[in-house]
């Protein structure tokens, strides 16, 4: 008989409907798209166990990455709408200094041009 198990990480972009904020990193406008990463375990590629949850804003105007409080995390994936505030986020020496796709989230080569994941030009 063949078990088909792994454990890897997750990257699920969630729905936030925020307005036009400005970038604490770079000072210019633009807008914040929220992501939650999380480990889990899969038999037979059906998540079983979840694990380590954590949120994180990314932003449109330069990519700069902030974790988010957990709390207001879960708030927005439950749908909640509410508005992120500057003491939400957390910035993280390190945290934000691999590039993400500003569209998808997922983790690029700083000479990438295109993502390879979603095909975007960065």
């Amino acid at each position: 008989m063949i078990f088909i198990a792994g454990v890897y990480p997750i990257q699920k972009k969630l729905e936030y409907e925020g307005g036009p904020e400005v970038c604490n990193s770079c000072g210019r406008y633009g807008s914040y798209q929220v992501y939650m990463e999380y480990n889990t375990f899969s038999l037979f590629f059906i998540p079983i166990v979840k694990w380590k949850r954590r949120y994180f804003v990314v932003t449109t105007c330069c990519g700069e990455r902030f974790q988010l409080d957990a709390e207001v995390g879960e708030r927005i994936e439950r749908g909640e709408s509410i508005r992120i505030r500057e003491e939400d986020l957390t910035y993280k020496e390190g945290f934000g200094s691999i590039r993400y796709c500003n569209d998808c989230g997922q983790p690029l080569d700083p000479s990438f041009t295109y993502c390879p994941n979603c095909g975007k030009r960065q």
